[in-house]
């Protein structure tokens, strides 16, 4: 398991809910809003997590994109109704550089 994902605080109506990150290529399918997604792929730190809440007829409620980072071994919820992605014990994530390399200058 990689990471789990649940949703909080669903707008009246919604019915499902489909998470996605890596430009898409990692996702949940249609799933209950009640359910918890456990993403068998690796999070690699994405920052690209995705949300979309929809009503039983597949009308969009709700979406967010650019959630992160995401990493493996952890247990996200999202709250729709303050936007905000955090660790399911309510810790809110903080994005983060990392890596981070300054290859050439130019003094001006």
């Amino acid at each position: 398991m990689s990471f789990t994902l649940k949703i909080v605080n669903p707008p009246s109506g919604a019915q499902y809910f489909w998470a996605d990150y890596s430009a898409g290529e990692s996702y949940s399918g249609w799933l209950n809003i009640s359910d918890t997604w456990s993403c068998p792929y690796g999070a690699n730190n994405a920052t690209d997590l995705r949300i979309y809440v929809v009503d039983s007829n597949y009308t969009q409620l709700y979406y967010e994109g650019g959630l992160g980072p995401i990493q493996d071994g952890v247990d996200y919820q999202f709250d729709c109704s303050t936007g905000v992605l955090s660790t399911v014990s309510g810790v809110p994530l903080t994005p983060s550089i990392t890596g981070f390399t300054i290859v050439s200058y130019e003094k001006v």
